[in-house]
C-alpha cells in the first residue's frame, strides 16, 4: 500500500510537471510548508535546486518566492496525477 503523503506528491510534481513554488504547492497540493518538505527530500538524496523568483500574488503585489526544480529525477512514487486546484482567473505568475 502506498501512503499519499506530501513528499511523494511534491517529488512526483517536480519530476513530471516541473518547477514548483510555495504558492503552487499550496494551491495544487495543500502543502503549506514546502521548504520543509524540500529539505526532507534533499536529505533523502534528491538533487533539488532553488532559485528566488518574482511572482504576483492574488492581490496584485509583487513578492519573491523560491522556485524548486528537480535536477535528476529519481525513483518516483505511485501517487495520483497532479490536478490544478487553483482558482480560475488571475494568474499567480
Amino acid at each position: 500500500m502506498i501512503v499519499d503523503t506530501q513528499r511523494p506528491r511534491i517529488l512526483n510534481h517536480l519530476a513530471t510537471v516541473g518547477p514548483l513554488t510555495s504558492l503552487d504547492a499550496m494551491a495544487l497540493h495543500g502543502v503549506a510548508r514546502l521548504a520543509a518538505r524540500i529539505e526532507e527530500l534533499r536529505k533523502e538524496g534528491h538533487d533539488i535546486e532553488s532559485e528566488m523568483v518574482k511572482v504576483t500574488d492574488r492581490h496584485g503585489r509583487v513578492c519573491h518566492v523560491a522556485r524548486y526544480t528537480l535536477k535528476k529525477p529519481g525513483l518516483l512514487f505511485d501517487v495520483p496525477p497532479v490536478q490544478d486546484r487553483r482558482p480560475k482567473g488571475k494568474a499567480t505568475r
